[in-house]
């Protein structure tokens, strides 16, 4: 493998006839050969335009020039690791609607969650699938973006646990209260364009930090009046008083207990997301 560092692919095929998958640029990163081959002639039998790096420094340098929507990208590269790779390319500013795979032939909980920490989004076991593939590629791209707005620290973490390992495909950022929320909104940030392009959906715990207050102003904005807000509550009641003042643009989810319950709660979430076919534009 000594000087065989990174290989271009240039146009693939076209996607095969009846293929509804959209055309992604994917780069796809291993220090094994035929990991990398595999997996770009599976991609561009489905119709992707691929290219191909054979370690992390490979790596980092196409994506810097080539902008790819997908990386999927081994975790045990030897020296540097797939780990370290992703979380260089989530300090790139242009790569933060990248959507970053991890690609594994381990499962176990602790690797999981170090992959989480790097900035991946996603984790596919080895070896992959064409329709694990397809899955991953028909994802919205750039994807929605839910902002997690609550002051505990640990439920905002097994919401983002929960968001995970359910693998929906979203991107997530976490804030502690409502005028930090307000502020992320309207400040040109590194997810501004979810904002303009209307990919945005909060989720509120209404606890009791104003958490009715924070929805008022935020339904009072001109720009920010159609985004979709869930809903935290501790009660029906609380719940049917939310929805009524309201109508139509929020959802009220009980507060979930435990991580299954979160599961449970972002799966019922995602449903709704889904029906609604997010379209706010601020």
């Amino acid at each position: 493998m000594a000087g065989r560092h990174l290989e271009e692919d240039g146009d693939s095929p076209k996607a095969p006839p009846g293929s509804s998958l959209p055309r992604r640029k994917i780069l796809v990163v291993d220090d094994n050969s035929d990991t990398v081959d595999s997996e770009a002639l599976l991609l561009q039998m489905l119709g992707q335009t691929v290219q191909r790096a054979y370690d992390g420094p490979s790596a980092l340098k196409l994506a810097a020039q080539w902008d790819p929507e997908i990386v999927i990208l081994d975790l045990e590269m030897p020296g540097v690791s797939g780990f370290d790779v992703a979380r260089q390319l989530r300090g790139m500013p242009k790569m933060s609607s990248t959507r970053l795979v991890a690609h594994s032939g381990f499962n176990k909980p602790d690797h999981r969650a170090a992959a989480w920490s790097a900035g991946f989004d996603e984790f596919l076991l080895k070896p992959s699938t064409a329709a694990q593939l397809s899955a991953i590629i028909s994802r919205p791209f750039p994807a929605p973006l839910l902002v997690v707005v609550d002051d505990d620290e640990s439920d905002r973490a097994l919401v983002i646990q929960a968001l995970r390992e359910s693998q929906l495909g979203y991107r997530t950022q976490e804030l502690s209260g409502g005028p930090e929320l307000l502020d992320f909104l309207l400040r040109r940030g590194p997810f501004r364009d979810a904002v303009v392009d209307g990919q945005v959906i909060v989720l509120l715990d209404l606890g009791p930090g104003g958490g009715i207050g924070t929805v008022t102003e935020l339904k009072k904005h001109p720009k920010l009046a159609g985004i979709p807000v869930a809903l935290l509550t501790r009660s029906k009641d609380e719940g049917d008083r939310v929805m009524a003042q309201f109508p139509g643009s929020s959802l009220a989810l009980p507060k979930p207990a435990g991580f299954s319950g979160h599961v449970d709660m972002v799966l019922q979430l995602d449903s709704w997301i889904q029906s609604r076919q997010v379209n706010h534009r601020a």
